[in-house]
C-alpha cells in the first residue's frame, strides 16, 4: 500500500459500484480530515487496477486526478463518500489507490506532497486471540505490532507517521510507548499479563469496599437500633414507675 505519513488526510475505505441508471462504474472514497483545521478542498490521484491488481492500462495511464472543492470537513471528521467518482476511462476498475496531492484549509494555508514522501507500508493485521489482546492492552482501534522503520513508524492502529511525530495523527498514542512495549509477540504478552493482574487486584478492591460498606451499614444498623431500644426505655421506664406508685397507693 502505498502512503505519505505526513498528509493531514487519508483514505479510510472504498467501494466500486456500477451504476444502474447510466451502467457507468464509480467509485466512493471515504476521506478523514486527520488536522486539527477545517478542510476546504481536497485534490487526489486515483490510481486503478482490475480484480487481480493489475494496472488499468500501462502507467502512469492507469492514473487520473480527482478534484474535490467546496467543501467543509471538521477536524476529525469522515467524508467523501457522497461525491461518487466516475471511472469513465478505467470501467474495469476493481481496486484502487487514491494519493493526496494537495489540501486547503478554511484558514488559506495548504499542504501539498512531496513524492519522496511516499512509502510502500506493509501492515500486517491480527487476527484471533491475538488481536484481542492487542485489543485489550492497546484499546478497540488497535490492529497490528508498532513497527520502526528508517524514516517512519506504524502504530498499532496501523497509521503510517513520520518519525518526527512523538504521537499517531490518527490516534494519539505515544511513539515511544507503542515501540517499546507492542512490537512483537512477546512483549504483547506480557502486556496482557498485566493488563489481567491490574483487572485482578481492581476487581479485589471492588469487593473488599463492598464488604467494607456491608459491615458499616451493619454496625450502624445495630447503633440506630440500640439507640432506639434506649429512646424507648428512657420514655417507657417514667410511666411504668408512675403506674406502680399509683398501684401502691391503693
Amino acid at each position: 500500500m502505498i502512503f505519505n505519513p505526513n498528509s493531514p488526510v487519508e483514505p479510510r475505505g472504498y467501494e466500486i459500484q456500477i451504476r444502474k441508471s447510466d451502467n457507468k462504474t464509480i467509485c466512493l472514497i471515504e476521506f478523514y480530515n486527520l488536522s486539527q483545521k477545517t478542510l476546504t478542498t481536497l485534490e487526489f490521484t486515483l490510481r486503478c487496477y482490475n480484480a487481480f491488481g493489475e494496472p488499468i492500462g500501462q502507467p502512469p495511464k492507469n492514473e487520473f486526478t480527482v478534484l474535490l472543492q467546496d467543501i467543509n470537513v471538521d477536524t476529525k471528521k469522515s467524508f467523501g463518500d457522497d461525491r461518487p467518482v466516475i471511472m469513465s476511462d478505467h470501467p474495469g476498475t476493481r481496486k484502487i489507490e487514491a494519493i493526496i496531492n494537495k489540501v486547503m484549509f478554511s484558514d488559506g494555508s495548504k499542504w501539498e506532497y512531496d513524492k519522496n514522501d511516499l512509502v510502500e507500508v506493509n501492515i500486517e493485521k491480527l487476527q484471533g486471540e491475538e488481536l484481542d489482546q492487542l485489543k485489550a492492552v492497546a484499546g478497540e482501534d488497535a490492529v497490528c505490532y508498532a513497527k520502526e522503520e528508517a524514516n517512519y513508524w506504524i502504530c498499532v492502529c496501523g497509521r503510517a507517521n513520520s518519525f518526527n511525530k512523538e504521537r499517531c495523527i490518527r490516534c494519539d498514542k505515544n511513539r515511544n510507548e507503542v515501540l517499546s512495549n507492542l512490537r512483537n509477540k512477546n512483549q504483547l504478552s506480557e502486556g496482557y499479563k498485566r493488563i489481567k493482574e491490574e483487572e485482578k487486584i481492581f476487581k479485589q478492591n471492588m469487593m473488599r469496599k463492598k464488604e467494607e460498606l456491608e459491615e458499616m451499614r451493619s454496625i450502624k444498623k445495630g447503633s440506630i437500633q440500640g439507640l432506639l431500644y434506649v429512646a424507648i426505655c428512657i420514655v417507657v421506664a417514667p410511666i411504668i414507675l408512675i403506674i406502680i406508685a399509683f398501684l401502691m397507693t391503693l
